[in-house]
């Protein structure tokens, strides 16, 4: 599939990349497919990108919190999960949206609204947190930093 994309121009993606979001994002319901497009310089890079497939201008930074903030463990009610699972040993992958500022200092990842991506059935959903456990502006640089001197 041939993507049109306002920030990383046109671009060649594989059909089976493309992910499914039954229900769109929270902001965003009419938004159902996207891809996930990775920094191809910086294989180590946590920070990637959602694209949707169908709006050019549309693209949010996202991160792979876990491998930063290993504690992190957002709770999903199973019946909601069965939404994008097919069975209890699929290959879920936990992304969150990055707020990118001018500063690096400042870079904040919003941790009470986890995207929750299927590898195996390419079905995602943005789940909303109940509890009030985590922020949705945690500033990731002091543990990005550990991370990098590990």
């Amino acid at each position: 599939m041939k993507l049109s994309t306002t920030f990383f121009g046109e671009i060649e993606i594989p059909d089976d990349k493309v992910i499914t979001f039954d229900i769109g994002l929270p902001a965003f319901p009419d938004e159902k497919s996207f891809v996930i497009i990775h920094d191809e310089e910086n294989e180590d890079s946590i920070f990637c990108w959602l694209q949707s497939t169908t709006t050019p201008v549309l693209v949010f930074p996202i991160m792979d919190t876990i491998s930063v903030l290993s504690d992190y463990s957002p709770h999903i009610p199973e019946k909601e999960l069965m939404d994008i699972c097919e069975k209890e040993d699929d290959d879920l992958f936990i992304y969150n949206i990055a707020t990118i500022k001018s500063t690096v200092t400042d870079i904040t990842v919003n941790l009470k609204a986890p995207v929750i991506i299927n590898l195996k059935t390419k079905k995602g959903r943005q789940f909303i947190l109940e509890d009030d456990k985590y922020s949705i502006h945690h500033k990731v640089f002091e543990e990005i930093q550990k991370r990098k001197k590990v």
